[in-house]
């Protein structure tokens, strides 16, 4: 198991840290799985049935950050592609390495020597290029116009990471990844629970049984953007299971896996991002879960044929359900 997940443990009602139970570590192992399969010519399609939901898809996201935070090359090329598709007068932010944050309109794309630049103006008279293969994980869209200073621009300094996000990750990995946003995974369900469980919920972080463990909370390091603001840097999103128009809030970026929390999630949204690995999150006891089953059922009789290496050791009172699909 990966030293990031083993790190990660919960407080008891003595405000002891103790060791996740089995089933957490389950859907954590699941999500940094399905991070690392390739969805060039398929995707994998993880039908799970629980008896609750609960925290079910957070432990997944945050199996998935991890693993990408852990092997994550050095050009993210989906947020690349993503950025070199702004359009002119776009309102951004831009993160430096100095932990200053700029804002900006975005004026054009150039190349230069051979590399490629996006012009941004910084100031209402002065324009800075910027190299796309550094900066492109370093640059939001904001989620409203902005104003420009008339001469030099100071900016405004980056947080710095938490010390339970740099108990999970390291201190030096830590620090790049306030900076950098990727979209890791989308997760779709009720956006008030799972805001409840990733914010307002202690986790801990130990780095060896002889050691305090480091509280925080789960959202330091799934970063979700719905949860923090467009304006800092994100590794996940979550939108409404009822947004029959995902795209308006989260942009023409397709995410490569999706997590759907709940029967009515799959049902409204999964013939979204064709390309995108599923993880369908149900609970037994919902309304909409057989409808979801049936849909799931018709998807699995069209299954390529292999069966993906995924966990094998699966809790008690949990069902799973993994086939590959065929994404053009």
């Amino acid at each position: 198991m990966p030293e990031s997940l083993l790190r990660l443990c919960y407080l008891s009602s003595d405000d002891k840290s103790k060791v996740l139970p089995e089933w957490a570590y389950f859907f954590m192992r699941l999500g940094y799985q399905l991070a690392t399969m390739p969805n060039d010519s398929y995707r994998v399609v993880t039908c799970i049935a629980i008896p609750t939901r609960v925290f079910a898809c957070s432990l997944v996201a945050t199996g998935i950050v991890l693993a990408k935070a852990g092997s994550q090359n050095s050009i993210d090329t989906m947020q690349l592609e993503y950025i070199r598709g702004l359009k002119s007068g776009t309102s951004v932010y831009i993160r430096t390495d100095n932990n200053k944050r700029l804002r900006g309109i975005v004026k054009k794309f150039v190349e230069f020597h051979g590399k490629q630049y996006i012009l941004i103006r910084t100031t209402e008279s002065m324009e800075q290029g910027f190299s796309l293969n550094d900066y492109a994980s370093r640059i939001t869209v904001a989620d409203q116009d902005i104003n420009l200073p008339r001469h030099q621009q100071s900016g405004y300094s980056v947080e710095t990471p938490s010390k339970f996000l740099q108990c999970c990750l390291g201190e030096k990995l830590a620090q790049t990844y306030i900076l950098d946003s990727s979209f890791e995974a989308l997760l779709i369900g009720k956006k008030s629970v799972i805001e409840h469980e990733v914010s307002s919920h202690f986790i801990s972080c130990k780095t060896s049984d002889k050691v305090v463990g480091v509280t925080g909370y789960l959202q330091e390091i799934l970063r979700v953007r719905q949860f923090s603001g467009a304006n800092k840097s994100y590794r996940t999103q979550c939108v409404s299971s009822l947004n029959i128009t995902p795209e308006k809030e989260i942009g023409k970026q397709a995410p490569p896996l999706v997590i759907f929390d709940g029967a009515s999630a799959y049902i409204n949204l999964g013939h979204k991002w064709r390309s995108a690995h599923q993880i369908v999150l149900l609970d037994r006891t919902e309304r909409q879960v057989a409808d979801a089953v049936e849909l799931l059922n018709q998807s699995y009789a069209y299954r390529l044929t292999g069966t993906p290496s995924l966990p094998e050791n699966i809790p008690n009172g949990i069902e799973m359900m993994v086939y590959k699909e065929n994404i053009e």
